[in-house]
């Protein structure tokens, strides 16, 4: 697992009391009680951790634990690119 992955399994397990070892990257996390308001307040935190903006748009596509950490990377990426074409600027 990435740094990024290991990341949302640690928050998510962490918010709903659950050991980490029980989350995969494919678990639907409605199976283990993770709701919108839930992944909102979960991309707020990973967005403010990361210095990112998941786009509302892409939440609303969130069904496991692994999609949670493809938003987070890709709107690193998306930073990353913006950073390189504007040095001096995040």
């Amino acid at each position: 697992m990435t740094d990024v992955e290991q990341e949302c399994v640690r928050r998510i397990a962490e918010a709903k009391a659950i050991p980490m070892d029980s989350i995969g990257l494919d678990t639907d996390l409605m199976s283990i009680a993770v709701d919108s308001l839930d992944r909102v307040s979960l991309s707020f935190d990973l967005e403010e951790q990361y210095g990112v903006e998941i786009p509302e748009s892409r939440l609303h596509l969130i069904v496991t634990v692994g999609d949670v950490a493809d938003a987070v990377q890709e709107a690193l990426l998306k930073k990353q690119a913006a950073t390189a074409i504007t040095p001096g600027k995040a």
